[in-house]
């Protein structure tokens, strides 16, 4: 039987119905038998269909409720002479027995007979269910199937593997030929995948890595796993594949691999960069040198930080401008303004006006209008166009400074300016000494300009007052939890701290030894590097927080991108650093007072 044979005997009032149901049939048509053929007909005949229906479809409890009725409606028959008058004998109740023994044997056999179906049934059901769970699997993971049978040389794909291909799985299968000509190994474009050739005893496995060209023209990356079917040390039969769609991750090895090598160019470039720098760098005064050098590698920093926060896309030149002036802005009397139109510079051309913006700010500071308290700096910087597509025409005013002396020569920081605009960027430079002060002109050439964000404004400016930075305080024995695992890094700002009057606790270079130095001093900060050998010192600063440690933290990474929600409003300084950047954050952090759960989470709401 084809279908499932529910137990409708479940209920006993429906099997009493079964059996009930059955036995009056029965009942009627051996009494027409015996109304209409005589008495010579066996008086048990059309009992026996009645037994096998009601065990069929009720199960054998309804077959043995139907056998008990049977049996006594039988016996009515055989007992009862013609008129009408019961007869027992010998003969006749032996003929009973038989037939109850016969009745008994069919229920039994039925019932096995129907729970095999049962049986058979539910297993076809798991078979179906276990397909089912399976097409979807493979859909899900983008799993084809194969099979290829050699002596009818015949091809049977699976639906999802013409999926794999860019057919319609009602479409007819591709000969081998075809499937073998869509097909390359990896790092060997000329080669085929030959199942012959590469599996010549029945058993063997293969997995390779294939790339394939679809129907449709698109290439898709494979993982083709094959096995050689057949008797054991013969040639295989046949073979039995599968072929799983590897492309996201093919893709995602890679874009790492040109990440890694992007890094590894522009980390050699950068430290080329610094080398040039220092080599080039010229004075008879070791501070000089010593001040120049680190000025000019924190400058590349500087840019570096503002491309790596938006994934090399591009610079905003206001935030590069605000980030190249804020060393020089110790003063409160010093008169800086910057605005022009929302500009994105490409990465070298970021890097090279950062160059360029912290040669003149040292110039200034050094001999300009930022050397004395009058003097008035102007940045400005517009399209040549007035609109997206022109040239970017930077200026750089200065007024109000000592009295302007042309030099005789010019120095590597001007010969920097210089040289990186008009060979770099192709662009043009004019330094004009008026008797007023230095007024530089620059043309960087619109190949250099990233598109903007659409939800950037159209204008920005800064003045001295968003970022100047006041005198720094010494820093009178406050006593400073410094974390840091690299050496050369604690060193130096270790120095910087106990030069500025700090004392410094630590450095502290594993996460596990800052807590007891926590308990073991009464601290007035802390300075935290958020990597320590490959862990983050979020747990510090949940430590530091409970104690109402002010604290800022210190990082090479993006800090936006690292930072958890709840230290989101914590300072953060960016490697590398000056000393009196150092100085400047920490004098602000301790500023703000004790940090604690409270005044973080009402900052968040403040700032929402």
């Amino acid at each position: 039987m084809g279908g499932h044979l529910t137990p409708l005997g479940g209920r006993s009032e429906f099997g009493l119905v079964v059996a009930a149901m059955c036995t009056a049939i029965a009942f009627f048509i051996q009494w027409l038998l015996a109304a209409y053929a005589g008495p010579t007909t066996p008086p048990f005949l059309a009992f026996f269909p009645a037994i096998v229906v009601s065990t069929l479809v009720g199960g054998a409890a309804v077959g043995w409720v139907t056998l008990a009725a049977s049996v006594a409606l039988a016996g009515h028959f055989l007992v009862t002479r013609a008129d009408g008058v019961p007869e027992f004998n010998l003969p006749r109740l032996l003929i009973l027995t038989l037939f109850l023994f016969s009745g008994a044997v069919i229920v039994l056999i039925v019932s096995a007979y129907r729970r095999s179906l049962d049986d058979i049934e539910r297993d076809r059901e798991a078979l179906r269910s276990s397909e089912t769970r399976l097409r979807l699997a493979h859909e899900a993971a983008k799993i084809g199937t194969w099979e290829y049978v050699i002596a009818e040389d015949h091809l049977t794909w699976s639906p999802e593997m013409f999926l794999l291909f860019d057919l319609d799985p009602s479409g007819p299968t591709p000969t081998l030929a075809e499937w073998r000509a869509r097909i390359q190994l990896e790092g060997n474009p000329q080669a085929l995948y030959n199942l012959r050739r590469d599996l010549r005893l029945s058993g063997e496995t293969l997995d390779r890595d294939l790339r394939v060209l679809t129907f449709k023209g698109r290439t898709r990356w494979l993982l083709g796993r094959s096995v050689a079917v057949g008797e054991e040390g013969k040639p295989p039969t046949r073979f039995i594949g599968a072929s799983i769609d590897i492309t996201d991750q093919k893709t995602s090895q890679e874009r790492e691999r040109l990440l890694a090598h992007e890094l590894d160019h522009r980390a050699k470039n950068m430290l080329a960069m610094v080398q040039s720098v220092v080599r080039l760098t010229r004075t008879e005064h070791l501070p000089d040198f010593r001040e120049a050098v680190i000025g000019r590698i924190q400058s590349l920093a500087r840019s570096h930080s503002l491309l790596a926060a938006s994934r090399w896309q591009g610079a905003d030149m206001m935030e590069l401008i605000r980030d190249e002036l804020e060393p020089f802005m110790s003063g409160e009397h010093a008169e800086i303004k910057a605005s022009g139109p929302r500009i994105r510079l490409q990465p070298a051309a970021a890097q090279t006006l950062a160059l360029l913006i912290h040669e003149l700010a040292t110039n200034a500071v050094k001999y300009g209008a930022l050397s004395t308290e009058v003097g008035r700096l102007t940045v400005y910087w517009r399209l040549s166009r007035g609109t997206q597509g022109g040239d970017l025409c930077p200026t750089w005013t200065e007024m109000g400074g000592p009295q302007v002396r042309i030099p005789m020569e010019r120095g590597f920081g001007s010969r920097l300016i210089v040289t990186s605009v008009e060979r770099q960027l192709k662009g043009t430079v004019t330094m004009n000494w008026l008797a007023t002060g230095l007024h530089c002109e620059v043309t960087v050439p619109a190949e250099h300009l990233a598109p903007v964000p659409e939800d950037d404004s159209d204008e920005s400016q800064i003045t001295a007052s968003e970022t100047s930075a006041n005198a720094v305080e010494k820093g009178g024995g406050r006593r400073i939890l410094l974390v840091e695992d690299e050496t050369l890094i604690a060193m130096q700002t270790e120095r910087s701290l106990s030069e500025a009057g700090y004392t410094v606790i630590g450095p502290i270079a594993r996460l596990g030894d800052a807590p007891e130095a926590i308990a073991n001093h009464a601290l007035d900060g802390a300075i935290l590097d958020i990597n320590l050998n490959g862990e983050r010192s979020f747990a510090i600063a949940d430590l530091l927080v409970s104690r109402r440690v002010p604290f800022m933290f210190c990082t090479g990474f993006a800090a936006a991108s690292i930072l958890p929600d709840r230290f989101r409003f914590i300072p953060v300084i960016v490697k590398p650093f000056s000393a009196a950047t150092l100085l400047m954050r920490l004098q602000e952090t301790l500023s703000n007072g004790p940090m604690d759960f409270k005044r973080i989470a009402a900052m968040a709401l403040e700032s929402e």
